[in-house]
């Protein structure tokens, strides 16, 4: 078997292949996408084998950082209880207490949140 010349090319420049690749899939878009309508319709229990193992990657990769997520809200909703004396900060009610964000921030502060009952937690969320 004989190289063309394209395949010799493209084994000196492999940068050049993902650019060719692109190029073939912006021109054959419409059909690529038709292909894999059919290919979904046809197997739908590869799909969801698919779609499941996905799944499984995608929580199995998360499954430390929620971890940790989850026990930090923990800690800051009890420190910021025990700040606020379990009371609503704006009607004073001690029921059905929750965490208001004031700022919405990546990082997560005792001084960037307030406790609020549901109802006023919900009337600081409704926009007019």
């Amino acid at each position: 078997m004989t190289e063309t010349k394209q395949e010799k090319y493209l084994k000196k420049h492999p940068d050049r292949r993902k650019k060719t690749v692109h190029e073939y899939y912006l021109r054959n878009r419409e059909k690529i996408m038709e292909k894999q309508r059919i290919w979904r319709k046809q197997n739908p229990k590869k799909l969801k084998a698919q779609i499941d193992r996905n799944n499984k990657k995608y929580r199995e990769r998360h499954k430390e950082k929620n971890k940790i997520r989850k026990m930090a809200s923990h800690y800051l909703r009890k420190k910021m209880l025990e700040r606020d004396s379990f009371k609503c900060q704006d009607c004073g009610t001690e029921d059905n207490l929750e965490m208001h964000e004031l700022k919405y921030t990546r990082e997560w502060s005792v001084d960037n949140v307030i406790t609020l009952c549901r109802k006023c937690h919900s009337k600081r969320h409704r926009k007019f």
